[in-house]
């Protein structure tokens, strides 16, 4: 059996209330989150923890320790704002791993690669129609996700981005939108971006 247990913390996200008039005489505030008005920056940590006794239904299974290991997935990002309707998106992500069990690992904690898992540019109202296009590396989620998901390399745990160039036409007067994806993934993650301290790659 397998247990994970998340706990999730969002930088770069909370929104303090203004208290107060400011004084003339203090320095100006800097928002972390939105340093310019066309640059927005953000970030998270996840500390996520597995443990598996018991593979294969086996707890007394042949060659099998237990497994134990914490996982550390940080995510930076930054979108540029080239106007209202055109933006580059870009997001490096690491998850480096800490082997509890089994104790025969080595080394026990694994660094794990640096790679772009969204890497994009997204153009809204294309030529004054209700049409976005996004091109490049991003994620992408239909509905409630059954019809696509993992579509990552490695197991999609760590990440569920896409190579691809989506459409998305939005027909206000009926509340529709209309979806065309071209999706071109590769086991590979080094196939187009090539990951630091790649792990993985061919």
């Amino acid at each position: 059996m397998k247990h994970r247990f998340w706990i999730v913390l969002i930088l770069c996200s909370s929104v303090f209330a203004e208290v107060g008039a400011e004084d003339a005489c203090s320095p100006q505030k800097f928002d972390f989150k939105h340093p310019t008005d066309w640059l927005e920056l953000g970030g998270d940590l996840r500390f996520r923890t597995e443990y598996d006794h018991a593979r294969k239904l086996d707890n007394r299974a042949v060659d099998h320790e237990r497994l134990a290991l914490p996982r550390y997935r940080l995510r930076t990002s930054a979108k540029i704002k080239f106007n209202d309707d055109f933006d580059f998106n870009t997001r490096l992500i690491t998850e480096p791993r800490y082997y509890i069990k089994p104790t025969s690992m080595d080394p026990q904690f694994v660094r794990n690669e640096l790679l772009f898992d969204v890497f994009n540019l997204t153009w809204r109202n294309v030529f004054d129609m209700p049409l976005t296009i996004v091109a490049g590396r991003q994620e992408i989620k239909l509905g409630t996700g059954w019809l696509i998901s993992d579509g990552t390399a490695l197991d999609g745990s760590r990440s569920g981005f896409f190579d691809a160039l989506r459409f998305t036409y939005n027909f206000e007067a009926w509340d529709t939108t209309m979806d065309f994806a071209w999706i071109q993934n590769y086991a590979d993650s080094a196939k187009y971006l090539k990951p630091f301290n790649d792990r993985d790659g061919k």
